[in-house]
């Protein structure tokens, strides 16, 4: 007699497994075995889900809270790239929030930058192109944001809204995004100490010097449950505390890269991640 293994989905998998249960998954359309610590997926290409032990973020006060990123990590020019990062506001309103930016040409030309709001989501470079996906964005939520630089023309630049593809779009030609001349910083702009801050929680900031692929970015995303880049190969990876048992103000760069950041004006790590 033909054995079925059981259904859940990725909200509702068992609280309490037992070692070896296994189960599929309908809505990720993924095997699930428990190891005894962690649940191992296999994606539907046969590829497996590296599992991740995840307890902190880096938490931001809305006020000047900010993680510096040294200069020179991010000196991305005309090259492809990958940015992903998972957020959690918690005080967002109409008003845009920085959660990402690097600096160019002494802060005058040349940026990258991630903005929210509660309406959207905005990749620019400040000065020539804004590219927006309107969007409901509410406190107390986490959402995963990817941006994708492939190629060029007037369709190199993907943005990808909690593992989907949401908007493509084009950036001059003339203008080559983060050229690092500052130090990159995560929850507020750097520029004039406090300028359009971010209050919430950043997690797992990933950065390469590529383009992924449509598969490798939903494979990332994982139904909203965060999952091991070391695979993927990251020239930038902060678990923001993982690393450094959350504490002090260092967040170890894990990727290749080796550029840590540090916690400036009193971020805290926090315990509210990505499930």
């Amino acid at each position: 007699m033909a054995t079925t293994i059981p259904t859940t989905t990725a909200s509702t998998r068992p609280s309490n497994p037992s070692t070896g249960d296994a189960y599929f998954e309908t809505d990720t359309k993924k095997y699930i075995i428990y190891d005894g610590t962690d649940w191992r997926g296999w994606n539907n290409d046969g590829i497996a889900a590296a599992p991740l032990t995840n307890t902190y973020s880096v938490d931001f006060d809305g006020i000047d809270d900010m993680i510096t990123i040294p200069q020179g990590t991010f000196d991305l020019g005309s090259g492809n790239w990958t940015l992903s990062m998972w957020v959690r506001p918690t005080n967002i309103s109409s008003t845009r929030q920085t959660v990402f930016l690097i600096e160019g040409n002494s802060g005058t030309t040349e940026r990258l930058a991630f903005f929210i709001s509660s309406s959207a989501w905005n990749v620019s470079d400040w000065f020539n192109t804004n590219i927006a996906y309107s969007t409901t964005i509410s406190n107390n939520t986490w959402y995963h944001l990817l941006a994708v630089k492939n190629g060029t023309g007037s369709t190199d630049i993907h943005l990808y809204f909690n593992g989907t593809k949401v908007v493509e779009a084009g950036h001059p030609s003339s203008t080559n995004y983060g050229i690092d001349s500052r130090a990159a910083t995560l929850g507020t702009t750097g520029i004039s100490g406090s300028l359009y801050p971010f209050e919430g929680q950043i997690d797992e900031f990933g950065f390469w010097k590529s383009a992924l692929t449509a598969t490798q970015i939903s494979e990332i995303y994982n139904s909203g449950v965060p999952i091991s880049l070391t695979s993927y190969s990251p020239n930038g990876w902060w678990r923001m505390g993982d690393n450094d048992n959350g504490t002090g103000t260092t967040v170890t760069d894990q990727g290749s890269g080796g550029n840590d950041g540090t916690l400036t004006n009193g971020p805290t790590f926090s315990t509210s991640v990505p499930s």
